[in-house]
């Protein structure tokens, strides 16, 4: 796995390291106290979203910015990367467009903060 790092990219590493060190963190945090999301979700999180917007917003760079990436590399053109960016899409739009669609309607509203820490996970994976 320290071969793997060592070969990234400096700024693909630190985001690599740092998304490794967050979740440990937020792991251990976790432990004490209950995220507020989903149907633990309550207010003193800041503003609150309606949940499909909130949902559409944090889930849009797992799409936008993984395609806008991947246009860009050298491979971009080969079938194999294709393929797999066509199964990565496949999954992220229904995740981005579909899912919050299905929802019963009705549903609580999500904190602002939960929307950007999602948010910003998914630009950091994308």
């Amino acid at each position: 796995m320290a071969d793997l790092l060592l070969a990234l990219d400096p700024h693909h590493r630190a985001a690599c390291l740092g998304l490794i060190a967050l979740s440990a963190t937020v792991f251990v945090l976790l432990r004490f106290v209950s995220a507020p999301y989903g149907r633990h979700a309550r207010g003193g999180w800041g503003p609150m979203l309606p949940a499909r917007l909130g949902w559409v917003l944090m889930e849009s760079p797992a799409v936008l910015l993984f395609l806008a990436v991947f246009c860009q590399g050298a491979q971009a053109a080969s079938l194999a990367p294709r393929l797999m960016l066509g199964l990565w899409m496949l999954h992220y739009l229904h995740r981005t467009l579909v899912f919050p669609f299905r929802q019963p309607p009705g549903g609580g509203p999500m904190p602002l903060s939960v929307v950007a820490m999602a948010l910003v996970f998914n630009a950091v994976n994308a």
